[in-house]
């Protein structure tokens, strides 16, 4: 009787472990995902910024000569 109680105790354990175990997994997974969207988006925004400066050098060599003296 006592092996049976003990035996199942251990399975809970085990059990309740490897879903422990899974979520730790899950929530690494989801950390990398979200660090990697992050730097992605840093990227964009750096690309996004040097594309604006540099088309508003590009406008500002192509406005007729009254306008760049104002």
């Amino acid at each position: 009787m006592y092996d049976i109680i003990l035996q199942n105790k251990e399975t809970t354990i085990n059990h309740c472990l490897r879903k422990i175990q899974r979520i730790k997994t899950k929530i690494n997974l989801t950390q990398n995902i979200l660090a990697t969207k992050i730097v992605e988006r840093e990227r964009l925004r750096k690309a996004a910024a040097e594309k604006y400066i540099e088309e508003s050098k590009k406008d500002e060599m192509n406005l007729p000569p009254k306008f760049l003296s104002a």
